[in-house]
C-alpha cells in the first residue's frame, strides 16, 4: 500500500513561519503539541496555540533555532481532556523541508 506524505516548506531561522492546521477533532480541553524530529537528531517539541473560537483548529509559533535546514519529521499529539493520547497522522509523519536562509 502507498502512502502519500504531506510535505510542508519553510526556510532555516524563520521564526514568524507560523504552521496552522485543522483536524476534525473536538479540542475542548485538550492539549496539543507540534513534535518536530530534525535530520540532525534534535527532537524539538512546542504546545500548540488552540484557537478556541474555531474547533479543530490550532497553530505553532516556532521560535529561534527550531527551523534548521534539512527534511525533518513532523507529528501532532494530542492529549484529550481524560489525558488519552492521540499521535497524528496515523500512517506516515508529516515532512517538514526546511530549505537553507539566502
Amino acid at each position: 500500500m502507498s502512502t502519500s506524505r504531506t510535505v510542508i516548506n519553510r526556510t532555516a531561522g524563520d521564526t514568524g513561519a507560523d504552521l496552522y492546521t485543522e483536524i476534525e477533532v473536538d479540542l475542548a480541553g485538550a492539549s496539543v503539541f507540534y513534535i518536530l524530529q530534525r535530520e540532525d537528531g534534535a527532537r524539538v517539541e512546542r504546545a500548540a496555540v488552540i484557537d478556541v473560537t474555531s474547533p479543530g483548529q490550532f497553530h505553532v509559533e516556532w521560535q529561534a533555532g527550531d527551523l534548521v535546514a534539512g527534511e525533518h519529521e513532523l507529528d501532532l499529539k494530542i492529549i484529550d481532556g481524560a489525558g488519552a493520547v492521540k499521535t497524528l497522522p496515523t500512517e506516515a509523519p508529516i515532512i517538514l523541508n526546511v530549505r537553507r536562509a539566502l
